[in-house]
């Protein structure tokens, strides 16, 4: 079974924060052990970004 990428960062901009979780997972998804197209993927924002992200969905 491969493994499945998992990735974090904190920034105060979400845009960088978000930038610095998808390389961990590109550079991850290259790896001989890792899921290189995942089927599942979960995100998780902090009450700090909630806005920026209803923002973001809608917009």
């Amino acid at each position: 079974m491969q493994r499945f990428p998992c990735a974090h960062a904190t920034h105060p901009q979400w845009r960088m924060a978000a930038a610095l979780v998808l390389a961990q997972l590109r550079a991850q998804m290259a790896l001989p052990d890792h899921a290189r197209s995942p089927s599942l993927g979960l995100l998780y924002i902090t009450d700090h970004f909630a806005s920026d992200a209803q923002t973001s969905c809608l917009g």
